[in-house]
């Protein structure tokens, strides 16, 4: 029996327009990556299909790598790419 887990994108921007919403929630399977998680959460919004592998995430305020492990209940932010200048 595999377990899942809670996890929450707040989605900022160009992300948030998209899908229509602030916040995400997807179960997952433990020991489930960021990237995956976010392709189960794009899965349930599909406006976020094409903002994958595009994106940055960050817990805590520390950029995460996409193959980072989830944790229950974690609030991961969504971060679309911003230009300068």
């Amino acid at each position: 029996m595999t377990t899942t887990i809670e996890v929450r994108f707040r989605l900022f921007a160009n992300l948030r327009d998209a899908a229509g919403c602030e916040l995400v929630t997807v179960e997952v399977p433990e020991h489930s990556t960021v990237g995956s998680a976010f392709a189960l959460a794009a899965g349930d919004h599909p406006e976020l299909h094409d903002w994958q592998g595009r994106i940055a995430f960050a817990r805590n305020a520390s950029i995460l790598r996409p193959d980072a492990e989830v944790r229950a209940g974690d609030l991961l932010d969504a971060l679309p790419p911003v230009s300068g200048g």
